[in-house]
């Protein structure tokens, strides 16, 4: 079954501490969901997870700095039980493959929807990509012509530039 990766401020933040109630998610989780218009951007992962890494970089690359990335990947049952569907929409990161092939947005959220998804997302994996291996993952997506250097951000650009200038004399 395909799972969808949502990037997360914090997989902490979606540990269940022991006082919390079954019916309720930390509040620290909220974080992870800025919503726009009642939705909320998902990437699709298949079920090989052979588009994870490609997904991570275009995520990654999207931001001002190289850093960790934290996720969770959901099942599609977690959506069903919240009431809220996926609906393909073209995503904004440099890597415009992944956009058009693996962006979709969770329409259809209201508070107690909110709610849901997020005391279902606690059963989730919850996952982290250390600095380095993002890095090496945005670097393997430029290579490959997935990551458009322009649509970067140009504070990372910048520091992916200056990685590329050392990994060639070096």
């Amino acid at each position: 079954m395909p799972k969808f990766l949502r990037k997360l401020a914090n997989r902490a933040h979606f540990v269940r501490p022991e006082w919390l109630e079954d019916d309720d998610a930390p509040a620290d989780a909220f974080g992870s969901f800025l919503t726009r218009d009642g939705a909320l951007s998902f990437w699709a992962i298949d079920e090989d997870e052979s588009n994870l890494g490609r997904v991570i970089a275009a995520l990654a690359a999207g931001r001002d700095y190289i850093d960790k990335l934290d996720y969770a990947l959901v099942e599609k049952s977690v959506f069903d039980i919240a009431g809220v569907v996926l609906r393909r929409v073209e995503g904004v990161s440099p890597d415009g493959g992944a956009n058009q092939l693996w962006h979709q947005d969770l329409e259809g959220l209201s508070g107690k929807r909110l709610l849901m998804l997020a005391v279902n997302m606690r059963e989730c994996r919850l996952e982290r990509t250390p600095k380095k291996r993002v890095q090496d993952l945005i670097l393997r997506s430029i290579d490959d012509g997935f990551i458009s250097r322009a649509r970067m951000n140009g504070k990372l650009r910048d520091k992916i530039e200056a990685v590329l200038r050392e990994r060639s004399n070096g």
